[in-house]
């Protein structure tokens, strides 16, 4: 298995899929440039590793992971391309503007994936309005991929003890294990 970590400078572009207010009054414009980067992962960076290392390039050993608005990101993906046969969102930002509206109107395009969903069980209990939404917008989305999964064996929803920045390189090595069967 081939890992390979892609980092962003500009998160707030990067991982949102069209432009929203900010969470905050300081905080970074979410400016939804989530295509432009989901084509540069999977058009440029991933051939490039399937060139230069061992991989199997195929749907079935392809993954994409993210936490927070990365998860976001990976979730997206599944709605702009059907190369990822395997998609983690931990402590997805699923509250986002617009988020179970688009999912309502559009249709993943791989229906054989299978797709981790983790949240931590205090998630909710933000000061956040909008960031307290997403325990709801978790199991929203849950219920609509499930509508469109070929079985409902290809979704694992953990809930975890703390909160958004709870154990987090814990919950990384959790979805890898679900996603990859390493668990076996």
């Amino acid at each position: 298995m081939i890992l390979v970590d892609i980092l962003s400078n500009y998160w707030g572009a990067d991982f949102t899929p069209w432009p929203a207010p900010s969470i905050d009054k300081k905080g970074e414009k979410f400016t939804g440039e989530a295509n432009k980067y989901l084509k540069a992962v999977i058009n440029v960076i991933k051939p490039f590793i399937d060139i230069n290392y061992r991989t199997k390039p195929d749907v079935e050993n392809t993954a994409m992971i993210g936490y927070s608005l990365g998860g976001l990101a990976a979730l997206y993906s599944l709605y702009n391309d059907n190369t990822i046969g395997r998609i983690g969102c931990m402590s997805g930002s699923l509250w986002y503007d617009g988020w179970i509206k688009y999912m309502e109107e559009h249709q993943i395009l791989n229906t054989n994936v299978k797709i981790y969903l983790s949240l931590g069980r205090n998630e909710e209990l933000s000061r956040n309005a909008r960031i307290a939404k997403v325990g709801m917008c978790f199991d929203k989305t849950k219920s609509l991929l499930l509508q469109e999964v070929k079985n409902p064996n290809q979704i694992f929803y953990e809930l975890n003890q703390g909160g958004h920045f709870t154990d987090i390189a814990h919950r990384h090595f959790q979805a890898l294990l679900w996603l990859m069967h390493l668990d076996n």
